[in-house]
């Protein structure tokens, strides 16, 4: 390169490499993480916080429409556990949504801040856990499901606005049906399979660690798990290739999920 190609050649600072936006196909190796942990927090708040979903929010919808009626016909008490679940999950969309909208959804400083943050909510009910007496049915436990349902909310919108369908980060039902629905589902090469598959696994085994550090461990430890994990993620997205950035590797990985790079 000769000098004057270097003296025009743009500097690539840390704010501009912040500003970059993350390429999609790279975004794969990050969204099973977040799948596995949202196994792991609705594993923790079902069990020992309150009986409610913070990830998968239809669960609370069966709850909230079945507390209506006793079998008798006379109105129950409203599950306000639930109630708090989904209104705070709904907030945490809602400020994820506007919030990455104006700072960029793939933008690599908005999606660090905000997994950070929820990493941060995820130290705070873990040091709630330990300094407080969070009963399953008390009020007190409001406070953990409140600050959990936000920061589930803004992860889903934030993996949502790259458009994986087969990674939700935590519903899966329609990611089940589409599985068994695919016509080439026996397949012996089949990447939109595959990731059905890795999907369901990792909120399956989320599922199952989560209840095994309350079992063997305690409440504190699974929410400090979750919350590493989330810091993880967090410091993936500086990692991760930018869109104008392509090379051999990145060829190799679009090839093997049957994509092109995006």
């Amino acid at each position: 390169m000769s000098p004057i190609e270097e003296e025009e050649a743009p500097k690539r600072g840390l704010s501009s490499y912040l500003n970059e936006d993350v390429r999609k196909l790279w975004v794969l190796w990050l969204l099973p993480l977040m799948t596995f942990e949202s196994g792991v927090i609705d594993a923790v708040t079902v069990e020992s916080l309150g009986h409610t979903f913070v990830c998968n929010q239809t669960g609370n919808y069966v709850f909230l429409g079945i507390s209506l009626f006793s079998a008798e016909g006379t109105l129950m008490d409203v599950p306000v556990h639930s109630i708090v679940a989904l209104v705070s999950f709904g907030v945490g969309s809602m400020i994820g949504g506007r919030l990455g909208s104006i700072c960029g959804d793939t933008k690599r400083v908005w999606l660090f801040s905000t997994f950070c943050f929820q990493g941060f909510i995820g130290i705070l009910c873990c040091i709630m856990s330990f300094t407080m007496t969070l009963e399953p049915e008390g009020h007190m436990v409001l406070i953990p499901i409140g600050l959990l349902g936000i920061a589930s909310g803004m992860q889903m919108i934030a993996a949502r606005r790259f458009k994986v369908a087969e990674y939700t980060t935590a519903v899966l039902t329609s990611t089940t049906m589409d599985f068994m629905a695919d016509g080439d589902l026996f397949k012996w090469k089949n990447p939109t399979r595959d990731k059905r598959a890795a999907s369901i696994l990792c909120l399956f085994v989320g599922v199952v660690v989560g209840h095994s550090l309350i079992v063997f461990i305690d409440v504190g430890t699974a929410l400090l798990f979750a919350a590493i994990i989330r810091f993880i993620v967090a410091f993936g997205w500086l990692l991760l290739p930018n869109k104008k950035k392509a090379n051999a590797s990145e060829s190799l990985l679009s090839s093997h999920n049957g994509e092109r790079p995006v």
